[in-house]
């Protein structure tokens, strides 16, 4: 039999970020089998890219879009991870973007 992968935490940083801004997305991951794991990234609504970061479970959210001043918008990054034998499992964690100039502090 398999286990699934196990994501034990996800976050990001910072979790509000100007547009042009990027976060780093981080998460913890095992396998109680030991199996290979592949993560795939991804947001909604689909905007913005994802970059290398120093491995599959740390990576960069680029908010790299348009938006008019004043404007907000609420990402919901999702991470899928699977093992090589068909376990998976997932998480997500938002991530705030708004318009230059406007970051909370």
């Amino acid at each position: 039999s398999n286990a699934p992968p196990v994501i034990t935490g996800l976050w990001c940083d910072p979790c509000q970020i100007e547009v042009g801004g990027r976060a780093l997305l981080v998460a913890e991951v095992s396998d109680p089998d030991g199996d290979e794991l592949v993560a795939q990234w991804s947001g909604f609504p689909d905007i913005g890219d994802f970059a290398p970061a120093g491995g599959p479970f740390r990576i960069y959210y680029v908010a790299n879009f348009a938006m008019n001043p004043g404007d907000t918008a609420t990402i919901t990054i999702l991470l899928t991870v699977r093992d090589s034998r068909g376990g998976s499992a997932e998480a997500s964690v938002q991530l705030r973007v708004v318009s230059p100039g406007s970051v909370s502090r």
